[in-house]
């Protein structure tokens, strides 16, 4: 079921924009940014999860990247 996929999505493009906008504004210490760009890399894999998942379901004959 893909409903829960849904507001996750929303939510993860939300911290997306966040992060980004803290380096566009300069607003990471430099020793904040090391965990910035890894909690990034962490919710742009889990986004990326997501549209695997709604992709596999909406297009079933193409093959996954897993």
């Amino acid at each position: 079921m893909l409903l829960p996929h849904i507001p996750l999505m929303w939510r993860l493009t939300a911290a997306e924009n966040i992060i980004l906008s803290g380096f566009q504004l300069e607003l990471y210490a430099p020793y904040e940014r090391t965990f910035a760009y890894w909690y990034l890399t962490q919710v742009i894999e889990t986004h990326l999860g997501c549209i695997e998942d709604v992709l596999a379901v909406l297009l079933p004959g193409i093959p996954s990247g897993n």
